[in-house]
C-alpha cells in the first residue's frame, strides 16, 4: 500500500509543523510581553530621573536670593513638571497596554493550542487506523520535512490516557535521549538488566524506561523514572500494540500527543 507508506511520514510532519506554530505563537507571546515590560521599566526610569531632577530644583529654589533666578529656576520647574505628567500618562497607558495584552493573547493562545491539540490527535487517529488496516505500516517513501527523518514508523502515546509515561519521555528527550529509536524486541531483556540495574523496585510504582528495553538505545544509561503502575503498563501494552507486525530493525518514532 504505497499511499500508507508515504503518509505516515506526512503525516508526522504534519504534526510537527502543528506543534511548531504552537511554539512559535507562544514564543511570540513571550518576546511581545517582554518588550511591553521593558518599555514600562524605561518609561519608569525617566519618571524617577525626572522627580530627582525636580528634587535638586527646589532644593536650588530654596537656596536662590535673586527674583530672577528663582523665576528662571521656577519655569525649569514647570517644564519638568509637564515632562513628568506627559511621562506619568504615557506608564499609565502602557500598564493598560500590558494587561490587555496578556488577557487577550493569553486567550489567543488558548485557543491556539486546543485548536493544535483537536488537529495532532485528528492525526493521530489516522495513524493508528493505518496501523490497523496494514499492520505493521513503515513509511519508506517520504521525508518529514522538520526532522530530515524517513523510512520509520510513528507510536502514538497519548497524555490524556497515560500522562506519567508521556512526561517521561518528553523529559527524557529533553534530557538528550533520541526521539527515534531501533526495534529491537530480542535484546529486551538485557536491556532491562542493565537499565534498572541498581534502581530498586517499590511497592506503589513501576520503574518506567526510556528508551524502552525493547529498542537498541535502550539499556545502560537509559532514563528511568517510578511512575503509576497501572499508567506505565497501559502506555506499554498501547505501544506493543501499534507495533504488532513490525520488524525488528524498525525506525520508530515515540510522539507525545
Amino acid at each position: 500500500m504505497a499511499d500508507v507508506n508515504v503518509s505516515v511520514v506526512t503525516i508526522d510532519s504534519g504534526m510537527d509543523c502543528f506543534e511548531r506554530i504552537q511554539d512559535a505563537v507562544a514564543n511570540y507571546q513571550k518576546v511581545a510581553i517582554y518588550d511591553i515590560k521593558q518599555l514600562g521599566s524605561s518609561i519608569q526610569l525617566k519618571i524617577y530621573e525626572l522627580n530627582r531632577e525636580l528634587s535638586a530644583l527646589y532644593d536650588n529654589l530654596s537656596q536662590a536670593d535673586d527674583e530672577d533666578e528663582r523665576e528662571e529656576i521656577r519655569a525649569e520647574i514647570r517644564t519638568l513638571e509637564a515632562r513628568l505628567e506627559r511621562m506619568q500618562a504615557l506608564k499609565h497607558k502602557q500598564t493598560i497596554v500590558a494587561q490587555t495584552y496578556k488577557e487577550q493573547s493569553n486567550a489567543l493562545v488558548a485557543n491556539i493550542n486546543e485548536k493544535v491539540s483537536i488537529g495532532v490527535r485528528d492525526m493521530a487517529a489516522y495513524l493508528r487506523h493505518i496501523a490497523g488496516v496494514d499492520e505493521g505500516v513503515v513509511s519508506t517513501n517520504d521525508v518529514n520535512v522538520f526532522s530530515g527523518y524517513s523510512n520509520y514508523t510513528v507510536v502514538i502515546i497519548d497524555s490524556q490516557k497515560y500522562p506519567e509515561s508521556a512526561e517521561h519521555i518528553k523529559v527524557a528527550v529533553r534530557e538528550g535521549h533520541p526521539a527515534m529509536l531501533t526495534l529491537n524486541r530480542s535484546g529486551a531483556d538485557e536491556n532491562r538488566r542493565q537499565s534498572l540495574a541498581g534502581i530498586p523496585e517499590r511497592s506503589y510504582a513501576d520503574r518506567d524506561e526510556y528508551p524502552p528495553a525493547s529498542f537498541s538505545e535502550g539499556g545502560q544509561g537509559a532514563h528511568v523514572a517510578y511512575i503509576d503502575s497501572s499508567d506505565n503498563r497501559g502506555s506499554g501494552s498501547s505501544f506493543r500494540w501499534q507495533l504488532s507486525g513490525v520488524p525488528d530493525g524498525t525506525r520508530v518514532r515515540f510522539r507525545v500527543i
